[in-house]
């Protein structure tokens, strides 16, 4: 959140150290619950600051930071500010949950989860779309950067966590390319950081001598001989840092498919068969499993719908089998598949019905072949801005409710098992997705 918080003082809001605080941090997750690590900013502060309805202040302190944050942490920057892409790596270590505009943090060279990170698509719950952080351009793409088994699901994942909401956790995050790196526990923090301390700078991690100048030849444009050796350092600190990756490589640099034995499954360090038999052996690393994938190679049919109305339609489809099949000898797993289709529909029922169309509309665009990230950021923020400030819209309606997105909160500080669940609105316009019109759809996503 310290990034976030620099790229949205150049607006309003660093003019008000208190403001800042409240639109940055959210309190959900402390004490005993998950941390929260960012959603970017507070929906709530923003209607009530007034400028949802203001487009130009709306654009300038929040739309255009949120696009600035996001290239800056690809290493990119704004054409109209004289700098040059990013030499330097950047390197998220996100604790707890990350959702929505929060994401645009875990956008640079290398995200480090723990077993306590996890991501959410929750906007649609206040009556939003995406936030122009690229969502809609990246999640289409899953699994594709590391050439994963995910990437053959992609488009019903994209569409299981933003139309759902639902929590990817650490597994499905390093499964799917939203995370790079698996570390484990939080503690390796203090160990990076030392690491990289320890490291010399970017000038100074050549392994080949720079070419020698010619007399008379001195002007001439010198390629960097080093190149493709600079920030390897950094690369291999973290690989031993980690205990496997999203290209599925261990801490060794061994990859798990080329190093699961054969019987069980399971990666073994311990390959001489005459010291230990295979169960007897300490099981460090198995095939990572991840539910999200799982689910999306399950549902892949039901989210291949064009629209959220046909999704919902197949999903109450499947979840109708359940009572038949309910006791059924040798029918469990359809019997959790049911289950499973039920639970997806009803969470698509608690959200905006037309905050689903459009962030279904952004999906379905976003993944053409001929878009970019910069193209579906541009439409997102056009988007964003539309439903922000539609009067009598779902986001103001959801603002003054005083409802927020069903997290479980804890007050600061409160170390007691207590802990409060957070109300969900359901007041939207529309009763269902049913009665969102296509021309409704358009008019905001601007087709």
């Amino acid at each position: 959140t310290s990034l976030s918080r620099h790229e949205m003082e150049g607006g309003q809001f660093g003019k008000k150290p208190n403001v800042i605080k409240s639109i940055l941090h959210e309190r959900f997750g402390d004490g005993l619950g998950m941390p929260y690590v960012s959603n970017g900013y507070d929906a709530r502060k923003i209607h009530e600051a007034g400028i949802a309805k203001d487009h130009a202040r709306l654009e300038r302190e929040l739309m255009v930071p949120l696009v600035s944050l996001s290239r800056a942490c690809r290493g990119s920057y704004d054409v109209t500010i004289d700098s040059s892409a990013s030499k330097v790596p950047l390197v998220t270590f996100p604790h707890g949950l990350v959702t929505d505009a929060g994401y645009s943090l875990l956008s640079g060279s290398y995200v480090l989860a723990t077993h306590s990170t996890a991501f959410r698509v929750l906007n649609p719950l206040r009556g939003l779309a995406f936030d122009p952080v690229g969502l809609s351009y990246l999640l289409p793409r899953v699994g594709w950067e590391f050439d994963q088994p995910s990437a053959q699901y992609s488009s019903a994942i994209a569409s299981i966590l933003t139309l759902t909401g639902y929590e990817a956790n650490a597994e499905d995050m390093v499964s799917t390319g939203l995370a790079t790196h698996y570390v484990g526990g939080p503690y390796k923090l203090n160990i990076l950081e030392r690491a990289l301390m320890d490291l010399n700078s970017h000038e100074n991690q050549p392994l080949h001598p720079k070419p020698k100048k010619l007399y008379g030849r001195e002007h001439e444009k010198k390629y960097d001989i080093n190149e493709i050796f600079h920030n390897q350092a950094v690369a291999n600190v973290i690989q031993h840092l980690s205990e496997y990756d999203a290209a599925g490589a261990d801490e060794y640099a061994c990859y798990l498919k080329e190093e699961l034995d054969d019987e069980t499954g399971l990666f073994l360090k311990d390959k001489d068969p005459s010291l230990t038999m295979p169960d007897e052996r300490n099981q460090i690393y198995g095939e990572i499993e991840s539910d999200l994938v799982n689910w999306a190679a399950t549902f892949g049919e039901a989210f291949a719908e064009p629209t959220v109305e046909g999704i919902l339609e197949r999903l109450r489809e499947i979840a109708g089998t359940e009572a038949e099949l309910e006791g059924r000898e040798g029918c469990e797993e359809d019997v959790e598949v049911a289950k499973k289709a039920q639970s997806f529909a009803s969470e698509m029922e608690k959200r905006s019905p037309l905050a689903l169309s459009v962030a279904n509309e952004l999906l379905r665009q976003g993944s053409d072949d001929n878009e970019t990230l910069e193209s579906c950021m541009e439409r997102e923020k056009a988007s964003q801005m539309r439903l922000f400030s539609k009067k009598d819209g779902d986001f103001a309606r959801w603002a003054e409710s005083g409802c927020d997105v069903g997290l479980v909160e804890m007050p600061w500080g409160d170390s007691s098992l207590m802990r409060k669940k957070e109300d969900v609105y359901s007041g939207w316009a529309h009763s269902s997705v049913r009665d969102v019109s296509e021309d409704e759809i358009k008019e905001i996503v601007g087709v």
